[in-house]
């Protein structure tokens, strides 16, 4: 089946008979996207989209004098990241076609000046529950009590804003019944930001898309681990079957809202409404390193101090992740996640297979 795209000054348009996706000329982001007419993606932040941010954990406010992996992605601003330039391009001579390409590249910065002269880099607004130890001491090797720094671990540089930049080649293959995304990440520029002034490696804490799907994506399926939460460096007891689960069953409210409820080593997932299921498999690996989904947003779970603060969105939230930093625990007053489960700085390439299909043509 051919498609007819069509372009206008916001947004090129892609069109079969059983699917249609608008990408935005200015970001690059998907502003449309639907199947057989009905919407597969909501105001409440859209999507597939690159992202890198988690509610943060206890563990990861382990910490104290801004060491802590929370302290340092607030000073980062990893959470509001701004995009600051984008180009679109596709072919124009091509209006029909059994594919589509369009090819986007993006420049991302900091949501914060970090760097800045006057800045107190080690004084962040987030609360850290370490006491004082040898991560947030001034010292050396020699004194008694205090280890070495990691060996492999960057020296720590105060980076003016303008030079932490994140580059980003988006490329959408459109076809008739399913939508193809490849990322090319480059996180490079962050190392030297994240590195706990070389006392420590440096991660964000994952890598992957989020969806804001309509609220009535509400059942989902998945082949990997499950029943319950399970995370990378958290995952021995999960058994890899086939699971289904209510969208509202996945999140755990643990005292405090912080990243929950999700499932590692993912092959496949399906989420579903009463009228579409969206089917997603990873194009360049064997399986996501995390599911997840949530009637409640990051943001929102990030910025809540109790759960009773928190109203479901209007959208259900999909995450599907390259990688996920582990959630740590060896104690909960130290940066203590182990190496190998850390989501290092550096250059990365992934994709997607999505195909929306009518819960008709499934039965």
């Amino acid at each position: 089946e051919r498609h007819s795209w069509s372009d206008s000054e916001e947004c090129v348009n892609v069109d079969s008979k059983q699917m249609s996706v608008g990408i935005s000329l200015s970001s690059g982001e998907i502003l449309r996207w639907r199947c057989h007419g009905h919407d597969l993606t909501s105001g409440d932040g859209g999507g597939p989209a690159l992202n890198l941010f988690r509610a943060c954990t206890d563990n990861d406010r382990g910490g104290s004098f801004g060491t802590s992996f929370a302290s340092r992605w607030s000073k980062l601003g990893l959470g509001e990241m701004k995009l600051c330039d984008a180009s679109v391009k596709y072919d124009e001579k091509v209006r029909e076609a059994k594919e589509v390409e369009v090819t986007v590249r993006q420049t991302w910065k900091p949501a914060k000046e970090i760097g800045e002269e006057g800045e107190d880099l080690t004084s962040v607004n987030v609360t850290e529950v370490g006491g004082i130890h040898w991560f947030g001491r001034e010292g050396n090797s020699d004194e008694e009590g205090i280890e070495e720094k990691e060996p492999e671990a960057e020296a720590f540089v105060d980076v003016p804003a303008k030079d932490v930049l994140i580059d980003v080649t988006i490329r959408y293959l459109v076809r008739s019944t399913r939508l193809q995304i490849s990322f090319d990440v480059d996180l490079t520029s962050l190392r030297s930001v994240l590195s706990c002034q070389g006392k420590t490696s440096p991660s964000v804490p994952r890598l992957g898309i989020h969806m804001a799907l309509p609220r009535s994506f509400n059942d989902i399926c998945w082949y990997g681990r499950g029943p319950h939460e399970c995370y990378p460096d958290r995952k021995e007891s999960g058994l890899v079957r086939q699971w289904e689960a209510k969208v509202g069953d996945f999140p755990v409210k643990y005292v405090v809202p912080s990243e929950s409820g999700g499932r590692a080593d993912v092959r496949w997932a399906a989420i579903s409404s009463d009228k579409v299921t969206l089917a997603c498999f990873p194009a360049d690996s064997d399986s996501f390193k995390l599911l997840n989904v949530s009637p409640y947003s990051d943001r929102d779970v990030h910025s809540s101090n109790h759960w009773s603060e928190i109203q479901p969105s209007s959208s259900t939230h999909l995450h599907l992740d390259h990688f996920h930093m582990g959630v740590g625990g060896d104690d909960s007053w130290s940066p203590c996640v182990h190496k190998e489960y850390l989501v290092g700085p550096g250059k990365y390439s992934f994709g997607y297979h999505l195909q929306p299909f009518l819960k008709a043509a499934q039965e």
